[in-house]
Parts: C-alpha cells; sequence; structure tokens
C-alpha cells in the first residue's frame, strides 16, 4: 500500500442516470499495489481484463521496487492468466492495448487463416 494506507484497484460499477446512482459490482486489487498517477483497463473481446499497471519514473523513487505490468486478468475468478513485467523501474507505463498481431502482419506460418 502506499502512503496512509492508499492502494489501486480496478473497479466496475453499474450507474442509474435516473437515480443519479453508482453501485459497485466488481473490483480487483493486488497485495501492495499502489500507483498514484498512471494506469488503464480495456475489457477484451474473450471477457477477459487487461489492465496496466502503470509506474511512472516520476513516483519510482518513492516505490523503488515497483515496476510497470500489463496484466490479463479472469473477472469470474479473479485468476491473473498472463503478466507481462517490465524490469526496469523506470521503463514507465502510461496505456495498454491487447493488438491483434495477424491484423497487422501478414505472416502465413503464424496466421494461415488470415492470408
Amino acid at each position: 500500500a502506499g502512503p496512509g494506507g492508499n492502494s489501486s484497484r480496478i473497479a466496475e460499477f453499474v450507474i442509474d442516470e435516473v437515480a443519479l446512482t453508482a453501485q459497485l459490482v466488481w473490483s480487483y486489487t493486488e497485495p501492495g499495489w499502489y500507483e498514484p498517477i498512471w494506469g488503464d483497463v480495456d475489457r477484451l473481446p474473450n471477457g477477459r481484463l487487461l489492465f496496466l499497471r502503470g509506474h511512472s519514473a516520476v513516483s519510482a523513487p518513492l516505490y523503488p521496487d515497483e515496476r510497470t505490468e500489463v496484466v490479463e486478468v479472469d473477472p469470474a475468478t479473479n485468476e491473473v492468466v498472463w503478466r507481462m513485467s517490465f524490469l526496469d523501474p523506470h521503463d514507465a507505463g502510461y496505456r495498454a492495448a491487447r493488438i491483434d498481431g495477424c491484423a497487422i502482419f501478414a505472416n502465413a506460418k503464424y496466421c494461415p487463416s488470415g492470408l
């Protein structure tokens, strides 16, 4: 946790625009995760969530053991199914997105159906 016990999380809310209310329906966090500046989350077509545990070089001196990570989590089980960790605490991340490699690289060996 960060200063004052702060922590970061992903949260999904249902918004009722008529009643002007928001109801928390799901959230996810990891022990010790706190990044006061950056992060991002996207719902993938398979229903999982891809999120960036962003780490800023600005906050690196305050949290020297933290690293930027891109993580995929299954919201049905809260299981992490994929994680990529940057090694250097100064490798910052602001946003992340899953891109279909076959949509941008025509390679018959790896993407035969796309050719």
